[in-house]
């Protein structure tokens, strides 16, 4: 992926080491990149990397329900939502943004501007429903 923007270095060989649709926490972010590269920098600066790049929206933070924030590579300035089962735990990717139509009622009803927006919906995917979870 590049860049014009001057990323901090740890910021660069992070998005060099993530894959599109892929949901990691910083933790797992840290433990790739110590493992690729002993002198990697600690779990604060991989912290601090991970803000600084959703920040700049090469990035997404989720939150999946337990609490935990998950980070996932965008095109800048792209994102996405997730369909979550509650049974066996994946996650889909929805490609179109579900949200589009809702703004538009929002600006229109109550003259309000959503800036930003985030949408994880929790269910049951289509193989725990085969099988009746």
């Amino acid at each position: 992926m590049e860049t014009k923007l001057k990323l901090p270095r740890s910021c660069r060989i992070i998005l060099k080491n993530m894959r599109p649709h892929e949901l990691l926490a910083a933790q797992e972010i840290f433990t790739r990149m110590r493992a690729a590269n002993p002198k990697y920098p600690g779990l604060s600066t991989t912290y601090r990397s991970m803000e600084i790049l959703v920040k700049e929206g090469f990035v997404q933070s989720v939150d999946l329900g337990d609490g935990e924030k998950l980070y996932e590579l965008v095109d800048p300035g792209e994102h996405h939502h997730h369909l979550v089962c509650n049974h066996c735990g994946t996650q889909i990717h929805m490609d179109e943004c579900a949200i589009e139509d809702l703004r538009e009622y929002l600006i229109e009803t109550y003259g309000f501007h959503v800036t930003v927006h985030r949408l994880e919906m929790f269910g049951a995917c289509e193989v725990c429903l085969k099988k009746k979870f």
